[in-house]
């Protein structure tokens, strides 16, 4: 499998970019005398608060978005046109 010009470049950043996050741990747990170890497992277990509110806002963005094209449906308006033909490509 060939892979393309951009997506080297992808990978090559994405390796360097976890380098520098992962020396900059270490260099936080060793030299400000606090354990990124324990700071991390105490992290993990509220993560999943973020994760339900952004789940919950997008059910709620994509609910009013809804409300917002049947109003529209009633008038003679493009927005059900545009809106819904990006929607159907998204989920497509």
């Amino acid at each position: 499998m060939k892979l393309s010009r951009y997506t080297k470049r992808a990978i090559t950043g994405g390796f360097i970019s976890m380098l520098v996050m992962l020396l900059g741990t270490f260099l936080l747990g060793e030299l400000s005398g606090y354990e990124a170890r324990a700071l991390i497992k105490n992290s993990v277990s509220g993560i999943n608060t973020p994760c339900n509110t952004i789940a919950l806002a997008s059910a709620t963005i994509l609910a009013l978005l809804l409300t917002v094209l049947g109003i529209s449906s009633g008038a003679k308006s493009k927005l059900k046109k545009n809106y819904l033909g990006a929607f159907y490509k998204l989920l497509s």
